[in-house]
């Protein structure tokens, strides 16, 4: 008979999601966390400016251009969370400082191609976490994608 080490406890909630992110970072001891947030999200989009250089012009007449850039970068980013159980919010929290968050990409096909994970960034900052005489809590926060560098030259 097969001996038992250790017990896990796995919640399953089999209430339908609003816009499913589903979130697997790495927790404190090493182990794998995974979250399925839903109900609200805003997505963003940050450029920034690439080198650039000035041609040399004699005549303000005939110029095409001042200034050109040689490329440009974009991020894009996505607010987003929902409301957990306060019991939840220990476990969870532990999202907001791990540097090894990913993100599934493809929720509608990972059971037929396999899951693909993206690894993402939570933006620093401060998060409110729950207010003490609730059962439930509104969660936020942001994810970072990785920087799309965009060629124009």
């Amino acid at each position: 008979m097969a001996r038992i080490t250790e017990k896990k406890r796995i919640d399953i909630d089999y209430s339908c999601i609003e816009n499913p992110i589903y979130l697997n970072w790495m927790g404190t001891e090493g182990q794998r966390e995974y979250w399925l947030f839903g109900v609200f999200q805003t997505k963003q989009l940050a450029t920034s400016e690439g080198p650039t250089f000035a041609p040399f012009i004699e005549d303000n007449t005939n110029a095409k251009s001042y200034l050109n850039e040689i490329s440009r970068g974009a991020i894009e980013s996505m607010v987003c969370g929902g409301n957990v159980p306060v019991s939840k919010i220990d476990g969870i929290k532990t999202m907001l400082y791990s540097p090894n968050v990913l993100i599934l990409m493809n929720p509608d096909t990972w059971e037929s191609e396999g899951p693909k994970w993206l690894k993402v960034r939570i933006v620093p900052g401060t998060f409110k976490l729950y207010d003490t005489d609730q059962k439930r809590a509104d969660i936020q926060f942001t994810l970072e994608f990785p920087e799309i560098n965009i060629q124009s030259m």
